[in-house]
């Protein structure tokens, strides 16, 4: 993230509904939890989401707080381990692996998605 000043993280994490934003927040490296500056909504209305979402919820929740708190068109990315929790294809989607976490083969790939 040193390589990536400007960019800020929202959590969408399971972990948000039983922990909240400031117990999970705590998970991170100091150098990071300045950053974590949100949490998506855990529950989202389908009026509040397009159709094509209804069935991809943590995309939609992403969605959601992306419309409701940046402009249109700001870039982001979603790093999940659960692929079904967002429509095929989708490209702000970064799958990883949930047995292994993050890996140092990860970090390249996501640096050069997010330049």
């Amino acid at each position: 993230m040193a390589q990536l000043p400007g960019t800020e993280i929202v959590l969408s994490t399971t972990w948000r509904q039983s922990h909240g934003l400031d117990v999970c927040r705590g998970f991170f490296p100091q150098s990071l939890k300045p950053r974590i500056v949100d949490a998506t909504p855990l529950r989202v209305e389908d009026d509040d989401l397009p159709s094509q979402l209804w069935a991809y919820v943590r995309e939609g929740q992403c969605w959601h707080w992306m419309r409701n708190n940046r402009p249109a068109h700001t870039r982001w990315l979603a790093l999940d381990d659960e692929p079904w929790r967002f429509s095929p294809f989708c490209k702000q989607l970064y799958l990883t692996n949930g047995k292994t976490g993050l890996v140092d083969e990860d970090i390249a790939k996501i640096l050069e998605r997010l330049q």
